[in-house]
Formats: structure tokens, sequence, C-alpha cells
């Protein structure tokens, strides 16, 4: 009789042992691999103020992912810290605001890189977060990590919601299952809720940061092409005339004729489409620049392709609306018959709508 209440009790201890959750040692060597991969991002404005996030490496040479609101604003300097190290100067080589993730580059080596995970996490799989939250209080020298679970798949989103815990600073952070792979970056959660927060799938991660860095070496890195600009900003009852670096002058003399007036310079030619007040410079057979004067209204300064922020609220003002798009966010002046695609802090590209 006493044996067999032995052997039970062997085997309820067992079976305790086997089905008890990871053991704190085991998050705490986790946390050591990983803390070195995690990176505190500080972003400073034209205007002087600053704002934080996180990233986290995925490649070795220095690249990072971090989601795209981070730099929101129009970035003078960014640079990466990691866990006892000097700031690193970095740049966003592609952003995606609809999806909220961007790519960045470091001039770095030899970091150590974070694994995607090779399945997709299941409803109630443990992950943890890590980040930067709160550093103007908190401090940017150590990383936060907390603990949670996959809450579910959110398909009105498309995005893994989680119950761990966030806060201001930690966007752009890995979610990192048991094992140390990345299932998702943290984005954002639920203002008005406690404990409803956002991942972007791994899977989506993977392949926007191989296109972007693949797209980088090839010098394309997630530019919009003229047919993007014209897509996203179809106007009903205007005649509207994309002006895009490296694009061809026969798209604006599709749209707009040949221009007004000419003047020769070194280098190429600006063609003048006076009564629009835009002119647009020829180099090599590609547009290379172009300026506009708001019609109907009388600047102080041409402003144009390659103009700070800084310049273009001084001449237009602070933008009436702005909506995101896959390089940058549009300023819209739709009174001024102007938008302005704004990335890395400058003008990218100009959108006149003309009437006919």
């Amino acid at each position: 009789m006493m044996g067999t209440r032995w052997w039970a009790y062997i085997l309820a201890l067992v079976l305790v042992v086997l089905l008890a959750p990871a053991a704190p040692a085991q998050f705490a060597d986790l946390i050591d691999r990983v803390r070195p991969s995690v990176g505190f991002i500080l972003v400073t404005l034209q205007d002087g103020s600053a704002f934080s996030g996180s990233g986290f490496v995925i490649r070795s040479d220095g690249y990072l992912l971090s989601a795209s609101h981070v730099f929101d604003g129009g970035a003078k300097t960014i640079t990466v810290t990691f866990p006892g190290g000097r700031p690193i100067p970095a740049q966003v080589i592609s952003r995606d605001p609809k999806r909220d993730m961007a790519v960045l580059k470091l001039e770095a080596s030899g970091l150590r890189a974070l694994p995607f995970a090779s399945a997709a996490p299941r409803q109630g799989d443990e992950v943890l977060v890590f980040g930067y939250p709160m550093a103007g209080v908190l401090g940017s020298t150590s990383v936060s990590v907390t603990r949670g679970i996959i809450s579910a798949y959110n398909d009105r989103f498309q995005m893994y919601q989680i119950d761990a815990a966030a806060n201001p600073g930690n966007s752009g952070g890995p979610a990192l299952n048991p094992r140390g792979e990345i299932v998702g970056m943290l984005i954002g959660g639920l203002r008005e809720a406690s404990g409803v927060n956002f991942l972007v799938p791994f899977t989506v991660l993977r392949e926007y940061a191989q296109s972007s860095i693949q797209g980088a070496a090839s010098g394309t890195a997630a530019l919009p092409t003229t047919s993007d600009l014209i897509a996203s900003r179809l106007v009903l009852g205007t005649r509207m005339g994309p002006i895009l670096i490296g694009s061809s002058p026969m798209v604006v003399q599709a749209l707009w004729g040949d221009p007004e007036e000419r003047e020769a310079q070194s280098g190429g030619t600006w063609w003048g489409y006076v009564t629009r007040k835009v002119w647009v410079f020829i180099r090599e057979d590609r547009i290379s620049d172009a300026y506009t004067e708001s019609p109907g209204y009388r600047v102080d300064g041409a402003w144009g392709v390659g103009s700070s922020a800084e310049d273009t609220r001084r001449v237009l003002g602070n933008p009436p609306a702005t909506d995101p798009a896959r390089a940058g966010v549009w300023w819209d002046y739709a009174g001024r018959g102007v938008s302005a695609l704004m990335a890395e802090g400058k003008v990218f590209a100009i959108l006149i709508y003309a009437r006919r």
C-alpha cells in the first residue's frame, strides 16, 4: 500500500516539473542574449525637439527594424544606442507608414542579429517584449522587458494582439518567443483599454525588411513611382501634374504641354510653366529639380524638391492636412493646389493641381 502511494507521489512530482512554465532563470538567460540587439532610438526634429523609440538588429552589418511613426515630423538627426555603447548615427532607408514599419541603416558591423520565428505563434503562447519605455523618466541605458501572451490574431488590423505591458518609447521594440525568435514588433495599443497592444507579424516584417534592404542596395528602396503618386492623388475635376525627380520630362509634357519659357543653365535647362507658376529643371533628359509658387498666392521665396520642412512651413505654413505615403508623409495644401511629399525632413516630390 505504501509503495503504491509512493509511486503516485513520484508521478505527480514529475508531472508538476514537466508542466511547469519556464523558470525565471531561463528567461534571464534569454534576456542576456537579446539585450545587446535592442537599441534606443533618439530622433531630433528640425525645430530642436526630440522624442524616442526602440529598434532591433536584423542583420549584423547594421540593419534595424523599428516603427515608422517614431520618425514622423521630419527627423534632423537619428541615433541608435545599444546597452553600454555610444550613440551611432543612423538613417532611415525605408518607411511604410500604413503598416507602421521602418528599416534603418547604421554604419556598424558585428552586431548581434535576432532571428525571425520559423512558425506562427498560437493563441496563448508566451512573448517577451523589449524596449525603452518612458525614457525621459526611466532613462535610456537599460532595456526594459515585459511578459505576456498572444491574446488573439486581430483580423481587422491583421496583427497579433498581446497583453504584455507597453508604454510610449516601446514602439519599434521586438516581441520574442521563449526561444528568442522574433514573432512581431510592437507598434502601440488601445489607450482606453489595459493590456490591448499590437504586434506587426514576423512574416510581414521579414518580407518588408528583405525587400527594403535589396532596394537600398540597388538604389530603389521604397521610393514611389510616378504611377504611385498619381494613384494616391487623383482629384476629380483637376488636371494633376506629378513632378518626380528622375522621371522623364515627357511626363510633364504629356500633362501640361510644352513649356511656356525656357532658361538655359549650366548642366541643363529650366522649363517654365509660367501660368502655373511651376519650373522644372531638365538635366540629361531627366527631371532633376522643381519648384513652384503656389497658384494664386504670392510667396516670399521659391521652394521645391529638396527644400527642408522648415522652409516649406516658412513659405506655405503648416499643412492643413497630412496623409501617410509609401516614402513619407504628404503635406496637403489643398487651397493652394499643392501637395508636398515629405521624406527625411525634406520635400521629395511635389504635386501641382492645375485647373484645365
